[in-house]
């Protein structure tokens, strides 16, 4: 819409040229002339609204930066189009055309000249009407809207299941675990492949930003979508399959589509006192666990482990001639070994270590205070220097803003959006009474979220400033600016009807930049639409024949701008994919899924706003003109609809 609302201007006005008996060549030339600063300005505002969504920070930014700035491309593009190329190339294609004049009536259907002589006659009927449809789209979308979510739930590929367990268990022990799971879902219908992973060490699973308990993951790749069951059905069934297994947690997590988190659920506890976390933490996934919306809870608090400590008496030890080096050396026979050098085999492409270490056997916790150190008074049990006590174990210990933190995350039911669930669970951590001392935050992705809404809130006003600022230079009127924006504010509209209608959520990204795009096709009709006035006044013309005459050379324009875009664009609104190489159509594919609420917004807000030009706009052109004549001088006739529509033939 955006990109041939010039062009469709243009040829219009061209075509009247045509018809007064200007050549091809002249028609093209004047109507190029005529309107380059109108279609300039309208490009100008339009570009206005984009520029600022390249400085989108964050995650968020980056995803996005891509669509603004193809389309500052291609609006620039659109408007050497407009005045250039399309004058040009309809200079070249000479026809006949009737110099008895084009009837505009004919163009348009003959109840609107009834219904823009009304308006004229009534503008404050015309306001009243527009506002009480606003005020009814946000009181409809409060009531069966589906609130508001970061961005848009697209049909998963793939899905991760991540494994925990207690204990310090072996490589081999936490494999045979991950392999009853991996068991359990292969051969699932839905299933395709799935890419089993063990981890051994506390070293791999914080460089995979896992929680402590991770033994292991599976990532899994689902069938096509189009003959398998939605993915949220198959996840079910795969908590169904592994959740009776014993000793083990499993957290089966959807692939995210977007710049959200991993997890929707992210929730910082943070305390000065550590010791208070542990209980805060479960407190609060007793809270989540009770609403029963959230899904695969899971926390990095780790879960009491048991570890042996060695404290040496150093004194008893320099009485027996013993270091620390050598008791630590003697205590690593027992559990890792010492490293006595590497060696590079012929089947290995690394090197490994060579280390030395008592038998199996013999590795064992009752053999600790057995060990014997050599001293000068011979082999001495280590049992005679140092002390050895069992103690909880502390593998991570996490800190933000010098604070210490524990995080909880988790996933959401089908049906809900995070912001829903976190007002809900912020009423619950309300009425429960921590201490004082304990912090909650929520984090992941409603803060991605509030940062993304800050950002557009800025972004809209920056670019409401820029469009006025534009505006006021090509218009000089203040009046006619704001009228022009007031048509972003009437598309509000039917961006949330339709979001109704569609039974969509509002997506903080792609909603958000459908109304930023919407904007630009809506301010171009009415600076368009104004022009045509303010050129029918400047030939002499009263207020209102020049509205009237501004709205029926405006209406077909209108109407094709809408049409072209809404066509353009059903496909998105109904998740259409055609495959032209596979010659197949089919609705619901994921990669439709990502564009529908852009696209719905557009739609939504085009159908209600092309009345705004055609009728709003010219109504309330009227009425400022007629109260500007009543200021500045004689007292202008004034316009009643009965009379009008006899001296322009609608009766």
């Amino acid at each position: 819409g955006m990109l041939v609302d010039g062009t469709i201007v243009v040829v219009e006005l061209a075509e009247r040229h045509r018809a007064e008996g200007f050549s091809q060549r002249e028609a093209f030339l004047k109507a190029a002339q005529r309107m380059s600063w109108p279609i300039t300005a309208a490009v100008a505002t339009t570009l206005a609204v984009f520029v600022p969504l390249l400085f989108w920070p964050g995650v968020a930014g980056q995803f996005m930066f891509y669509l603004p700035a193809t389309v500052i491309v291609t609006l620039s593009a659109s408007l050497l189009m407009a005045l250039v190329f399309v004058p040009l190339i309809g200079s070249l294609y000479a026809r006949e055309v009737s110099t008895s004049g084009i009837s505009d009536s004919a163009a348009r259907p003959a109840f609107y000249d009834r219904i823009l002589a009304y308006v004229i006659a009534w503008p404050g009927f015309a306001l009243g009407v527009s506002l009480l449809a606003l005020v009814v789209s946000f009181a409809i979308y409060s009531v069966l809207g589906r609130g508001v979510e970061f961005f848009p739930e697209v049909e998963p590929d793939r899905a991760q299941v991540q494994i925990e367990a207690d204990g310090n268990l072996s490589v081999r022990e936490a494999d045979r675990l991950v392999r009853m799971v991996e068991n359990r879902i292969i051969g699932m219908e839905g299933v395709n492949n799935v890419y089993a992973r063990t981890i051994g060490t506390i070293e791999e699973r914080l460089q995979s930003n896992l929680s402590p308990n991770t033994i292991g993951t599976l990532q899994i790749d689902f069938t096509n979508w189009r003959i398998r069951a939605p993915a949220f059905e198959i996840i079910e069934a795969m908590r169904a399959r592994t959740d009776e297994l014993p000793g083990m947690r499993i957290l089966v997590e959807a692939q995210q589509a977007g710049p959200g988190e991993a997890r929707p659920i992210q929730i910082e506890v943070a305390s000065d006192n550590r010791l208070l976390l542990p209980e805060a933490a479960r407190r609060l996934q007793r809270l989540m666990e009770q609403r029963g919306t959230f899904t695969d809870i899971a926390s990095d608090v780790p879960d009491p482990s048991p570890e042996v400590r060695i404290r040496v008496d150093r004194e008893q030890a320099a009485r027996y001639g013993v270091d620390i080096d050598t008791l630590g050396n003697t205590v690593q026979l027992l559990t890792r070994g010492v490293s006595l050098g590497t060696y590079l085999p012929a089947f290995a492409p690394d090197e490994v270590d060579i280390r030395l270490r008592y038998p199996a056997a013999e590795r064992t916790f009752a053999q600790l205070a057995n060990l014997r150190v050599s001293t000068q008074a011979g082999m001495v049990p280590i049992a005679n220097f140092v002390n050895i006590t069992a103690a909880p174990a502390s593998p991570v210990i996490t800190r933000v803003d010098a604070r210490n933190v524990q995080t909880i995350s988790a996933g959401i039911v089908a049906g809900t959006t995070v912001a829903e669930e976190i007002d809900a669970l912020q009423r619950d951590i309300d009425a429960e009474d921590f201490d004082d001392s304990i912090d909650i935050r929520f984090a992941g992705e409603i803060e991605d979220q509030q940062e993304a809404i800050n950002f557009l809130i800025i972004a809209f006003v920056v670019a409401i400033f820029l469009m006025f600022a534009i505006l006021l230079t090509q218009l000089n009127s203040f009046f006619q600016s704001f009228l022009v924006l007031s048509a972003i504010i009437f598309s509000l509209a039917g961006v949330l009807l339709a979001l109704v209608i569609r039974q969509e959520a509002f997506s903080v990204v792609m909603s958000g930049i459908g109304i930023v795009a919407l904007a630009g096709i809506v301010v171009n009709n009415n600076i368009v639409l104004i022009d045509a006035y303010n050129e029918h006044r400047a030939n002499g013309l009263s207020p209102d024949d020049a509205a009237f005459r501004a709205g029926g050379e405006r209406f077909r324009p209108v109407l094709l701008t809408a049409v072209t875009t809404v066509v353009g664009l059903m496909p998105l609104v109904l998740g259409l994919t055609v495959d032209f190489f596979g010659r197949d159509l089919y609705f619901g594919a994921p990669s439709g899924q990502f564009w529908i609420q852009l696209s719905t917004a557009i739609v939504g807000g085009l159908v209600f706003s092309s009345v705004i030009p055609i009728l709003l706009t010219p109504a309330l052109l009227a009425w400022d003109g007629n109260r500007s004549e009543r200021r500045a001088g004689p007292r202008v006739t004034p316009f009643r609809g009965d009379e009008r529509t006899d001296a322009w033939g609608l009766r």
